[in-house]
């Protein structure tokens, strides 16, 4: 199960991790250029990537789109190794209820949970409601 946006791309080809860079943001190689602030974007909007956003939290996200080499036609200018959408999960009209309870390597802890569903009988108006609490240390003393 992928923790962050590095451990998801990191089976997609042409991307590799920066290792060794900070914790509090997502570093890529994107084809071989190093993943700059024109390379993320979160709904077709550039994602300002820094130390005050931190990390893209997967739970939230519907799907993550890459789109290898050059995408200014699309999404003006842009690098060149290519770009990552990341798309955030919408409301449903049909009936969600799903919660987790998680625990790991250096003490884990995990609750989330999703739910969404129609407001009224013609599916008109729907909802969503997602959220995340974790807890964890890390491989660092």
């Amino acid at each position: 199960k992928a923790q962050s946006l590095q451990d998801a791309l990191g089976y997609v080809a042409g991307v590799s991790r920066a290792e060794g860079q900070d914790r509090t943001s997502d570093s890529l190689f994107l084809r071989g250029f190093r993943g700059s602030q024109g390379n993320y974007y979160r709904d077709g909007t550039l994602y300002t990537v820094n130390i005050y956003n931190g990390r893209q939290e997967l739970y939230g996200l519907e799907r993550v789109e890459f789109l290898k080499g050059a995408a200014s036609v699309l999404y003006g200018a842009a690098p060149p190794g290519g770009v990552i959408n990341t798309v955030s999960k919408r409301p449903t009209t049909e009936p969600l209820h799903e919660l987790n309870v998680e625990a790991g390597n250096f003490r884990r802890k995990q609750i989330s949970g999703d739910f969404g569903g129609a407001l009224d009988d013609e599916g008109k108006w729907s909802y969503r409601l997602t959220a995340l609490k974790r807890d964890s240390d890390t491989f660092i003393d």
